[in-house]
């Protein structure tokens, strides 16, 4: 099943593939050629490691079917085209996703986490069978909370990772 593009008003958020992880791996030109936009050169944003990649790779080979819908947040302004982010779903078990994204921390605080997580969200419940996203942050971490929180959602105890809060957001 491939997914689709999403947009909001600022974003497109382009569906990441097995080929696009490996390019952004490689630090490759496809990447930039694919997304149809500028790569720059503090990319990736923090969380975003090799091993993050390779994961994603895995994920997105698995023989079964992709285990996970991750997109690259385009922002197109000005008719200039540029990666900000990226963020998606992993599958948590029946009827629940993970929600993780990141943005580049020259782009942080002007409300791109916001938008791209609404439009997640959104997409993420239009499966009926989905009825629970989840995210987990780092307490300090007071503009990913504000992000979660105005998308709905809401405390729900500490997370799988030793420091992290867990956030669930119901439909």
């Amino acid at each position: 099943m491939s997914l689709p593009v999403l947009r909001t008003s600022r974003l497109e958020l382009v569906p990441g593939t097995a080929a696009l992880f490996r390019a952004d791996l490689e630090n490759s030109p496809g990447l930039a050629g694919t997304l149809g936009a500028e790569i720059p050169a503090d990319w990736p944003p923090p969380l975003m490691d090799d091993e993050t990649l390779r994961q994603f790779i895995d994920l997105a080979s698995d023989p079964s079917g992709p285990k996970i819908a991750a997109f690259y947040w385009v922002l197109d302004e000005d008719g200039r085209r540029v990666l900000v982010g990226n963020g998606g779903f992993t599958d948590e078990g029946v009827g629940m996703l993970a929600l993780g994204y990141s943005v580049l921390d020259r782009y942080q605080g002007r409300g791109f986490a916001t938008e791209a997580v609404a439009a997640l969200v959104e997409f993420g419940f239009r499966n009926p069978a989905v009825r629970v996203i989840s995210a987990y942050t780092y307490p300090d971490l007071a503009a990913s909370i504000r992000v979660l929180e105005k998308n709905g959602f809401e405390r729900a105890g500490p997370g799988p990772e030793p420091g992290t809060i867990a956030f669930q957001c119901r439909r």
